[in-house]
């Protein structure tokens, strides 16, 4: 009869647990990012300021922040990176395509 050594095989287990839960925290930080927003021309009307000053609008399911915009503004903008479900945009310029 073969007997264990006491120690419990968690190894794999802790493994597959630490893995998990960092894909969790992952998602809960945003790092999902859609690429295929990114560089995309949105039409946005900014409805909140947020606390660092920045506007706050929507598109569809996403909340986009637009630097140098108040309440109000209706502002076309370029998408610059997209974090989980906000989108950081840039007011797009006449010149720029």
């Amino acid at each position: 009869m073969k007997f264990s050594s006491g120690r419990k095989k968690t190894g794999n287990l802790n493994s597959f647990i630490e893995s998990h839960n960092r894909r969790i925290m992952e998602n809960i930080a945003g790092s999902y990012s859609d690429e295929s927003l990114v560089g995309k021309e949105l039409s946005i009307k900014i409805t909140a300021i947020g606390s660092k000053g920045d506007g706050i609008g929507r598109h569809e399911s996403f909340t986009v922040i637009v630097p140098g915009t108040k309440v109000n503004d209706k502002v076309n903008v370029i998408v610059q990176s997209v974090r989980g479900k906000l989108i950081f945009a840039a007011i797009k310029n006449d010149n720029q395509e």
